[in-house]
């Protein structure tokens, strides 16, 4: 039952009144005297309830008041009087804030909706965000994402405050709350409603709308126009605001009843356009919604007010202000359709609107006022019309309206508007703001208002100068008023030039101050000023936008913030700038905060700006200006770095302390980082220090503006050794150990700083020894380090160190002890010092070990909180909590004092019962025995920080505490990173003093001396660099020889030997072993390493030295200066002597040094062209070539030049000489040329004539003489040509280089790049290409281009005309190659892609229909072949099966005369049952079941073959193209999937896909026939005989059906015919004869059909072999292969012959000899068949490879093969689409097989294709196969077609996407090694090890181990696997792998090392593996008696063990 409709009517007037009553507007035209009824009761209500009495009355007191207000029929404005809470209202959003919406209302109304009353939805997102504790949350769109200004949606009225300013009225936009009273039954379609997006799903949209019980769902469909056009194409947000249309499918009863709840919306504008008025016969009152379009009629005409309208019983009032015209122009009952503005929920008022922009909107945001703004000036508005009461009307602009106010006319008061604002008059006005729902400007006339600058605060501009008021003073500034409602704030730094101390003195309330406009906030409505008079009195420009500054501009700023790196200058608005460290000065500054302070005013030079990225540079060294940071005084005369002073404090500051040398009375500087070598330490050490404390320990460390020092305990040590103590640049070599100082982090490296200034970079690969993911964690600016030099570069003086514990640290366990000490002894002190003070006195009290009963005042997850007795708070963590006991607060226990945190001021104590018992026992008792030096004792760790270790000692110490390092070196950063509070471990005591003990891990300790041991074991020597020596030949190698020098190994590498040779010989190494040789010392290289050492380093004299043979170098007095084997010293020029190693990538490899590689480019060889053209031929590993060096890349490598002439580089405008690394016949040549830079030549540049195909000419690996044209040296690009100069010969095509080269009309040739849909594209010079569209006319007739990509080739030139430019200034081309254009490609019309492409589908699909229907008719008959040849195998395998002597009795009752006839038919004897069992016969082939295994394959498979075959020739005869062909081939194969599915269909598909099952039972079938031919049994000759009788039978029938169809069939073939020779024709014959039968068959009923063909039906009674009845047929013909039958023997005369020539007469025969022949013939025919099946005859065409691949669908190898016919024959498409068949066909189960085709189409594409067509198949493989198996294959494409660059971008691709993958950078690392590159593949190790898992580490380093070994340096390899194996000795298969590759290197000695080492090693279990492979070795490469000796070492083992008895 629908709800009435009450409205309340007016208040009943005074009695004493006369004044007649006003009828109710708004009152039920039908309702009658219902509302006194009404208001009886509730009279009666309010009497009753005495407690809402009062409310009661205040209600009625509101309605009477709102009634005598609107219940008069005069239309009136909105005012704040009318306004009730929950009032529905429209609203115009006009700005949008970060927390709420600001909406505009009616009559200029304003409020407010929070951003928590947007909907619910939105309202849980934002909680769920802000509750959320990680970063996996969904995201929140802002308001200013959801909304837009100028949207139109209904709000309601929450909360109201009458007495406050309009803003504070609070909305709601929920639709919970607007259209709360709204039904499900009042839903219609058609209806728009509003309704905010709940979520999204994945079709659509969830809207909330607010109805209860209904789902409202927006489709993606329904939203994609709006998000397209006015979303920015981005998804609609949660609590996006939407206006939606429903579109209700069915009855509406059906929402009512609940039948369908869910109701789909549009929001899509144009179907919103679209709706009508709602028809609201049957819609309740409160159904009604702001916003909602309504037909009304116009009951009521209110003179100059409004109009009053009728709508469905209720009256609504139109206001004059929402009427587009004025009100006299509407007339009684005229028809309107309107918009409802407001209702009032009091008296149910409803205000309607008829204004085009609320009544036309639908959903998209308005723009109503154009680009008119506030506080703009319009200086001409025409008056349209005045009212008295209330103003002027104005026509702005474009038909805006604008409206003056009374109070905003003029100045004074106006007495006559109408005289004084004539219609039509202009004016001058400012607009002051807007009235958006009524479309009105509000203006003023004031001129006061007029003459005013700054209205608003968007009038304010950064670099005004204003006289400002000041209103207080604040701790953060001086708030001043800047003009009229606008304030601005003078920040502290700004109120002077100069720090104020005391500001209030000189700023006093209500003064005028002149300032300048630094900042302008908008959003926050303040102004930023200053009153410093530098800036206000500035001439420089102002700045406050990016893209005004210049480079080299001056500026003046003020510092807005001083860091380490720099200063940051600030200038106006929010353009800031940094000024770098390096540019503040000339002179160095080191700490800016000394020179520079906040708010210093300063000029600078801009030396950089971005404004996109808002990056500014700048430098304040400018010319003519004295320089900050120079230093005014004098150093101190004994200024020395790492000199000792003693200095006294004088002030501190943030960075450090102000102090003054005691000796000469000079301020020096202390950096807060250098007061310790512990960082906790320094902020400890700053705060302890105040003004007069002395400093008795510091040190120089270098000069700034003042000289700087340092206390750090390492440096001071260090510095007491002043000749390692380096100060200077010089001095550096790699392999010093520098102590230092970490100064800056970056990205790249770790920079450090060393003594007196000096600075080196630490890679980050060289920072830590492990990959860790921030190295910030444990590097930080200030933390000491020791730091290895590495590289050093003398011309840039710069150097790179690496702080890894390997490098530095060399197993001394003294140095972390000495750090824990002296960290210890700074601890103590600072204690000791503050416990004189009043904060800190207490707590250092507490001493560390001691004892104290705690209090537990909090317990928390984590641990306690606890006091001590003197009320120091002190934590206990969870670690540390008693063991199995529950503690609680106000507990008191006895607790430990691990450690005294001064920070934090507090302790941290352990509850543990474990360790507070043996501790206070401990102390209670002192005679308990105490640790001792050196002892060995077990821990555990209790306490873990950054300096130390905490544990507690077990044993006869138990009770005691002791440290261990937490760092065993300065570089230590991951040592504590090893512990966990629990480990236990053997420590060894180092230290005692007092109740302190040190400790060291024992296992530091064994390593420690395991690494003197083996030292000690090295023999030591005394050499020297440039020692002579006699050294003895120990082992020689091809590259190197080692001996014997002075007791110890030595080496001589081949470029030490000789000092003369002849370009391309091999010298050989004539020299022995046990040879005498003279050498001199050059170098040392570490045994274990194999790296060279400094001559500082400490085991040089443990180092292998390297050695020189040439006699040059042997006969010098002293060893050149410049001559090293660790140094690059090569400069360009220099002559130097190459030894081939190998040849690459048209590189040759050599060695020019023992540490120093060169490489040769092909072009700097040789000048021969015979050499160039197979350069591997005559570059052999071991040549020596005498050669120039021309660049250096490294210092490892150098590119050398074999030329005897000079060395030119590459140059612009020159010849030079290139290498064909590529042709691509649509784009031209890419060459190598010198320098490694990579030439271009363009089609157009190969000749000034063009031919066609120009790139067919040449090849890979041709050498050309090309001219550069352009050339960047940077990129390694260059543009070069062939064209011959134009001074000898006039070219035919001139060189274009771009399209204003050509004149309208110009006739040019150009090639042809690409053909594609778009259209031909044309390529006229480098960089100039066009598209030929599909409209392109040639004398008036428009080209069908797609037609002619047939006639046209890639590659090929083509004439084009110039026409022009079109309107779009684009150019406009024509075809002129009209003998070249066939007529069909031609048009009289212009030509329309879309149209063309839909004829050409309805063509295409009328035309498969045909075809289609055909088919249909071809397979009702075929059906029943493929029946018979089913079922061949079933009779033979039931022929064996049969018991022989059932079968000779079978063979007597059916058919007697077997033997005897042999032309008599085997079926003969069932014929009477072939009617009888017809029917079941067709149900035995259609319905087998999944019993039935032994189907054949070929029943699908003929299908396949005969539509393909059938289909293939009608597409040839219809002329198609490729394209064509191949989707027909494809709708072919979907045709025969749609017409095989037959019951039963399920077992034939299954037998398909499984090939091997197939080819089994084939095989089967085939042994069971050769086992009846050859077995001699009168049975088996039966069988032999019946089945050979079938055979002939079937055979003679197909050749009756044949000749009789033969020649009707040649007459619609003679296309094909054509084609074949006519041994071709006689070879095919069978096949076209098989295929004209069939067709004959199809037009011939079933009866005749079924009776031509012999069968017979084998039963279950008979045979055992099928359940159901079975046809077979004795033909063994094959349908699905073609084959040649034999040739024919002399005398012979063939059957076709026979019937082609009827001349000849044929030779009679007897009736055995014709007997014969059948069975001969019949037998060849089956041999043929079986080899058709088995594949032994291989396909010639394309039918052949058709049926094939029906045979095996999901064969890869057939596909390909057919794939490579095609190319073979050069159709490059017809191969793709074979690939794309394959794909499609290939079952989705055969990864491996689709994966096969992958391959081969990217081959195909690498070799024909495109870069552009390789990447897409790329793209499309990847997307569907295994990504790293796709990419390893295209690499292997790439690297066997010489792309070896391509391979590495691809392979760089692969490492990034799959970088935790082992195998993947395995394999990157072999193709660098491969490639020759070795130190790229060391390099890729470098890098990987940061990618992958640290567990992957050794299996990565051992196959790099391995790789070096067969590609690289077999040493390195050693040494590789001798570090792995260091660190796991037991891993056997490391042992195992390293002896394999040192056998098979040769080095039979070092393998029986290896041997004597493992055996050593391992287990009892494990070394039984080693000693069975070290006497194999022995037996294969050894002698007896080595072989005894394993034997030997064995026995000893054994015995070793206690196996002896065994």
């Amino acid at each position: 039952m629908e709800e009435e409709n009450f409205p309340r009517g007016g208040v009943k007037k005074a009695e004493g009144k006369k004044n007649k009553k006003e009828p109710n507007l708004f009152q039920d035209i039908s309702q009658g005297s219902d509302t006194k009824k009404k208001q009886k009761k509730q009279k009666k209500g309010g009497k009753a309830n005495k407690d809402g009495g009062s409310e009661s009355k205040k209600k009625h007191k509101m309605e009477g008041q709102v009634s005598g207000q609107m219940g008069q029929e005069q239309p009136q404005f909105l005012s704040k009087k009318f306004l009730y809470p929950g009032m529905l209202m429209l609203g115009y959003v006009k700005q949008i804030k970060n927390y709420a919406l600001m909406m505009a209302l009616p009559n200029g109304l304003s409020g407010t909706v929070p951003i928590t009353n947007i909907s619910q939805a939105y309202t849980e997102s934002l909680q769920r965000f802000s509750e959320a504790q990680d970063d996996n949350v969904e995201n929140v769109s802002t308001l200013a994402e959801l909304f837009k200004v100028g949207m139109v949606m209904p709000c309601k009225l929450t909360e109201l405050d009458k007495n406050a300013d309009s803003k504070s009225l609070t909305l709601t936009i929920n639709p919970k709350d607007v259209n709360g009273d709204l039904s499900a039954s009042s839903l219609r379609h058609g209806m728009c409603v509003y309704g905010n997006v709940s979520s999204q799903e994945d079709h659509g949209y969830i809207i909330d709308i607010g109805v209860k019980g209904v789902q409202v769902f927006l489709k993606n469909k329904h939203a994609s126009r709006y998000i397209q056009l006015y979303n920015n194409d981005n998804p609609l947000g949660v609590g996006q605001c939407l206006m939606c249309k429903i579109k209700m499918k069915g009855d509406r009863m059906s929402v009512l009843t609940g039948q369908n709840r869910v109701v789909n919306v549009t929001i899509d504008p144009l179907e919103l356009k679209n709706v009508e008025g709602t028809e609201v016969s049957d819609v309740q009152f409160t159904s009604l919604v702001p916003g909602m379009k309504v037909h009304a009629k116009v009951e009521k005409v209110v003179k100059d007010d409004g109009i009053v309208v009728e709508f469905h019983k209720l009256r609504g009032l139109i206001h004059k202000s929402h009427l587009p015209k004025p009100p006299g122009s509407y007339s009684h009952a005229q028809q309107v359709t309107c918009c409802i503005l407001y209702i009032h929920p009091l008296i149910k008022a409803v205000t309607l609107t008829l204004l085009p922009h609320l009544t036309d909107y639908v959903g998209v945001p308005t723009g109503l006022f154009g680009k008119v703004k506030v506080g703009q000036t319009i200086e001409e508005a025409t008056v349209k019309k005045t009212e008295k009461k209330r103003g002027v009307f104005l026509d702005l602009q474009n038909n805006i309206t604008g409206f003056a106010g009374m109070s905003n006319l003029s100045d004074d008061n106006v007495e006559n508007v109408q005289q004084a604002f004539k219609k039509g008059s202009t004016h001058r006005c400012r607009v002051l703001g807007f009235y958006p729902m009524e479309a009105l400007v509000i203006v003023t006339m004031k001129q006061s208002v007029l003459d005013e600058k700054y209205m608003r605060i968007t009038d304010v501009k950064p670099g005004d100068i204003l006289d400002c008021k000041v209103k207080k003073l604040e701790k953060k500034g001086i708030s001043v008023e800047v003009h009229k409602g606008i304030m601005g704030m003078i920040p502290t730094m700004q109120m002077a030039d100069v720090t104020l101390q005391h500001p209030e003195q000189k700023f006093k309330a209500d003064d005028k101050i002149k300032c300048r406009v630094l900042f302008v906030n908008k959003k926050r409505s303040n102004v930023t000023l200053t009153h410093k008079k530098s800036l206000i009195n500035s001439k420089y420009p102002v700045i406050s936008n990016y893209h005004q500054i210049e480079v080299g501009q001056i500026l003046e700023g003020y510092i807005s913030a001083i860091k380490d790196f720099g200063c940051f200058v600030r200038f106006y608005s929010d353009v800031m700038g940094l000024t770098p460290r390096a540019m503040l000065s000339t002179e160095p500054i080191e700490y800016p905060e000394k020179v520079f302070f906040k708010g210093q005013v300063v000029r600078c030079k801009v030396v950089h700006v971005n404004p996109p990225t808002k990056k500014l540079t700048l430098t304040f060294v400018l010319e003519g200006k004295t320089e900050f940071g120079q230093r005014t005084k004098e150093m101190p005369k004994d200024f020395k770095a790492g000199k000792k002073v003693k200095c006294k404090v004088l002030k501190k500051t943030e960075t450090g302390v102000d102090v003054e040398l005691v000796s000469s009375h000079m301020k020096a500087f202390l950096p807060k980082t250098h007061l310790s070598d512990s960082m906790e330490m320094c902020d400890a050490l700053w705060n302890m220090y105040k003004p007069g404390d002395v400093i008795e320990h510091a040190m120089y460390w270098h000069k700034s503006k003042m000289p700087l020092l340092t206390c750090k305990p390492c440096l001071l040590t260090s510095a007491e050794n002043e000749e390692d103590f380096v100060t200077t640049f010089d001095p550096l070599t790699p392999g010093m150990m520098l102590p230092g100082v970490v100064r800056n982090i970056m990205s790249y490296g770790i920079f450090v700083e060393f003594a007196n200034g000096l600075f080196g970079l630490v890679p980050m690969q060289y920072a830590v020894d492990k990959r860790v993911p921030d190295i910030k964690v444990f590097y930080q600016p200030g933390q000491t380090v020791v730091a290895k030099v590495v590289e050093v570069n003398k011309e840039k003086q710069r150097f790179l160190a690496s702080l890894r514990m390997k490098d530095c640290y060399h197993g001394n366990t003294e140095i972390g002890i000495e750090l824990t000490w002296n960290y210890l002894k700074e601890r103590k002190r600072l204690l000791e010092s503050l416990q004189k003070t009043k904060d800190k006195g207490l707590l250092t009290k507490v001493e560390f070990g001691s004892v104290h009963k705690v209090t537990i005042t909090k317990v928390t997850k984590i641990g306690a909180i606890c006091e001590l007795e003197n009320g120091i708070k002190a934590i206990v963590t969870k670690d540390h909590m008693p063991f199995k006991e529950e503690v609680s607060e106000g507990q008191t226990l006895d607790s430990v004092v691990l450690y005294v945190d001064l920070k934090q001021n507090c302790v941290e104590v352990s509850l543990d019962s474990k360790l507070v018992p043996p501790v206070k026992k401990r102390l209670e008792k002192d005679d308990l025995q105490a640790a001792r030096v050196d002892q060995i004792l077990q821990s555990k760790v209790v306490l873990i920080k950054d300096d130390f270790i905490v544990v507690k000692l077990s044993g006869h110490a138990k009770g005691q505490l002791a440290y261990l390092p937490a760092r065993r070196h300065w570089n230590d950063v991951l040592e504590k990173h090893q512990y966990t509070v629990g480990q236990e471990n053997k420590v060894k005591i180092k230290r005692v003093e007092g109740d302190l003990i040190l400790a060291s891990l024992k296992v530091h300790e064994d390593k420690a001396v395991e690494d003197e041991d083996k030292l000690n074991h090295v023999p030591s020597h005394s050499l020297n660099i440039g020692d002579i020596c006699d050294a003895t030949v120990r082992k020689v190698y091809k590259d190197q020889i080692y001996i014997n020098v002075n007791g110890t190994h030595g080496r001589v590498h081949v470029t030490e030997m000789f000092d003369h040779v002849e370009n391309g010989s091999c010298p050989p190494l004539r020299l022995t072993k046990g040879q005498e040789v003279k050498v001199r010392v050059i170098g040392f290289r570490d045994n274990k390493s194999k790296k060279y050492l400094p001559i500082s380093h400490p085991k040089l004299k443990k180092a292998m030295p390297d050695c020189t043979m040439k006699p040059s170098i042997l006969s010098l007095d002293k060893l050149p200066d410049r001559y090293s084997c660790t140094e690059n010293n090569y400069s360009v020029g220099d002559k130097v002597v190459a030894y081939v190693d190998c040849y690459s990538c048209n590189y040759v490899y050599t060695h020019v040094s023992p540490s120093v590689r060169g490489k040769v480019h092909l072009l700097n060889m040789s000048s021969s062209l015979q050499v160039l053209k197979e350069p591997g031929k005559h570059f052999r590993t071991g040549q020596v070539y005498n050669a120039t060096v021309i660049n250096i890349y490294t210092d490892t490598l150098v590119e050398l030049s074999l030329l005897d002439t000079p060395y030119e580089e590459v140059c612009l405008g020159k010849e030079t000489q290139g290498v064909v690394c590529l042709s691509r016949k649509d784009a031209g040549l890419v060459l190598q040329l010198r320098d490694d830079i990579r030439g271009t030549v363009d089609l157009t540049d190969i000749s000034d004539n063009y031919v066609d195909q120009p790139t067919e000419g040449f090849k890979q690996g041709d050498i050309l003489t090309v001219k550069v044209l352009e050339l960047d040296k940077l990129s390694k690009q260059a543009v070069v040509t062939l064209r011959p100069d134009e001074s000898v010969s006039k070219p035919v095509d001139e060189r274009i280089q771009s399209i204003s080269d050509l004149t309208r009309g110009q006739i040019v040739r150009g090639y042809i790049m690409r053909l594609s849909k778009e259209g031909i594209t044309v390529r006229l010079g480098v960089g100039v290409k066009f598209v030929l569209s599909q409209g392109s006319i040639v004398d008036g007739k428009y080209v069908k281009t797609q037609m002619m990509k047939k006639e046209l080739k890639v590659g090929n030139v083509i004439r084009v005309k110039f026409l022009g430019y079109d309107k779009n200034n684009e150019p406009e081309w024509s075809m002129q190659d009209v003998e070249r254009i066939p007529k069909q490609c031609l048009s009289d019309t212009p030509i329309r892609k879309n149209k063309k492409k839909r004829k050409r589908s309805v063509s295409n699909s009328s035309a498969d229909s045909e075809v289609t229907k055909a088919k249909k008719t071809k397979l009702k008959n075929i059906e029943t072949l493929n029946e018979i040849d089913e079922n061949i195998q079933l009779e033979i395998e039931g022929l064996e099966k049969l018991d022989r002597d059932d079968l000779d009795e079978r063979d007597s009752v059916t058919n007697s005369s077997v033997v005897s006839d042999p032309g008599m038919n085997l079926s003969d004897s069932i014929e009477e049952r072939i009617d009888k069992d017809w029917k079941n016969l067709k149900i035995s082939v259609s319905g087998v079941g999944d019993d039935d295994k032994q189907v054949n394959r070929s029943v699908v498979e003929t299908d396949d073959m005969l539509m393909t075959k059938e289909a293939s020739e009608e597409s040839d005869n219809e002329s198609i193209s490729d394209s064509e062909e191949s989707s027909s081939d494809s709708s072919d194969n979907e045709e025969v999937e749609r017409t095989s599915k037959l019951p039963g269909k399920n077992e034939l598909e299954v037998i398909s896909k499984k090939e091997d099952a197939s080819d089994v039972s084939e095989k089967n079938n085939e042994d069971k026939l050769d086992t009846l031919e050859d077995s001699d049994t009168e049975a088996n000759l039966r069988i032999k005989e019946r089945l050979s009788k079938k055979l002939s039978e079937s055979t003679k029938t197909v050749r009756q059906t044949d000749s009789s169809s033969e020649k009707s069939s040649q007459k619609q073939k003679t296309r094909g015919n054509k084609r074949r020779s006519q041994s071709e024709l006689e070879g095919e014959s069978p096949k076209k004869k098989q295929k004209e039968s069939i067709k004959k068959e199809k037009e011939v009923p079933k009866e005749t059909v079924n009776s031509d063909i012999e069968v017979k039906v084998v039963t279950k009674s008979d045979v055992q072999v099928s359940e159901k009845p079975v046809l077979e047929v004795g033909d063994g013909f094959s349908w699905d292969t073609d084959f040649k039958l034999p040739s024919l023997k002399q005398g012979e005369i063939s059957s076709d012959d026979s019937d082609d020539e009827g001349t000849e007469k044929p030779v009679k025969k007897s009736k055995e000899q014709i007997r014969q022949e059948k069975k001969e013939e019949e037998k060849r025919i089956y041999q043929a068949e079986m080899q058709r099946l088995e594949g032994e005859v291989q396909p010639e065409t394309a039918d052949d490879f058709d049926r094939l691949v029906l045979q095996s669908p999901n064969s890869s190898l057939v596909w390909l093969n057919y794939m490579a016919f095609h190319l073979g024959t050069t159709e490059i498409d017809k191969a793709r689409a074979v690939a794309e068949r394959a794909l499609k066909t290939i079952s989705f189960r055969e990864e491996q097989e689709k994966l096969n085709v992958w391959v081969a189409y990217l081959n195909l594409e690498n070799m024909y294709g495109t870069a552009e067509t390789v990447r897409k198949v790329l793209t499309r493989a990847v997307q569907q196969n295994d990504q790293i198996s796709i990419y390893l294959q295209m690499i292997n494409i790439y690297v066997k077609s010489g792309k070896t660059e391509d391979g590495e971008q691809l392979f760089n691709t692969l490492v990034k996407k799959h970088s935790g993958n082992k195998d993947v950078w395995i394999k990157f690392g072999e193709f660098y090694f491969q490639q020759g590159r070795v130190e790229s593949a060391r390099k890729l190790l470098q890098r990987c090890m940061k990618s992958l898992d640290i567990s992957q580490h050794v299996d990565t380093i051992v196959k790099f181990a391995q790789m070096e070994f067969k590609h690289g340096e077999p040493e390195r390899g050693k040494t590789m696997f001798e570090n792995i194996l260091s660190t796991y000795p037991k891993r056997t298969d490391l042992w195992s792998v390293y002896i394999d590759l040192v056998t098979k290197l040769g080095e039979l000695d070092t393998a029986r090392s290896l041997f004597n080492r493992v055996i050593q090693l391992l287990s009892a279990k494990k070394v039984k593996f080693f000693f069975r492979k070290y006497l194999q070795f022995e037996n294969k490469h050894g002698s007896e008696d080595q072989v005894a000796e394993v034997k030997r070492k064995a026995l000893h083992y054994v015995e070793s063990q206690g196996f002896v008895d065994q």
